[in-house]
C-alpha cells in the first residue's frame, strides 16, 4: 500500500487528490516498473492538480489502444528524456519510438538540453577527423 502523505509534488495536493494518486500508481504497479516510474515523476513534476490527475489517467489508459507491453517500452523510452507527460509517452508510441532499441550507455547517443549539456556522439567528428592528436597521458 502506497502511502499518500509519502508523494512528492511540487505542489500542494488535497486529501481526494492524493487518494486519485495513490490508486493511479497502484494501477501503474502491475503494467511494469517503467510505467509506474514515470507515473511517479509526472506526479513529481506536475503543476496543477487536476492535470496532473488526469495526465496520468490519460497515461494509464493509452494501454488500450497499445497494449500493455508497448506502454512499458514507451515509458522506459520516456524516462530517459526530460519531460514528463501525457503527449511525450503518446508521441513514443504513435512515432513507434517504443519498438526501436534503447542505446546503451556504453554506446555513445546524442542528448542534449536546455543547459547546453551535450554528450559526445559517434555521429559528430572527433579529433580523428580532424587528425588532431590527443596529448593527455597520465605519466
Amino acid at each position: 500500500m502506497i502511502d499518500p502523505n509519502s508523494l512528492k509534488t511540487r505542489i500542494s495536493i488535497s486529501d481526494v487528490g492524493k487518494e486519485h494518486l495513490v490508486a493511479l500508481l497502484q494501477k501503474a504497479e502491475p503494467l511494469g516498473s517503467s510505467t509506474a516510474e514515470y507515473i511517479k515523476r509526472v506526479i513529481e513534476a506536475g503543476r496543477m492538480e487536476r492535470r496532473i490527475i488526469e495526465g496520468c489517467s490519460a497515461i494509464l489508459s493509452l494501454k488500450i489502444a497499445y497494449g500493455v507491453e508497448r506502454l512499458e517500452a514507451a515509458c522506459k523510452r520516456g524516462l530517459a528524456g526530460t519531460k514528463f507527460n501525457y503527449g511525450a509517452i503518446l508521441n513514443i508510441l504513435q512515432n513507434k519510438q517504443d519498438q526501436l532499441p534503447q542505446t546503451h550507455p556504453s554506446t555513445p547517443s546524442i542528448s542534449g538540453g536546455t543547459n547546453g549539456n551535450v554528450e559526445v556522439t559517434e555521429s559528430l567528428r572527433g579529433a580523428e577527423f580532424f587528425n588532431i592528436q590527443n596529448n593527455d597521458t597520465d605519466e
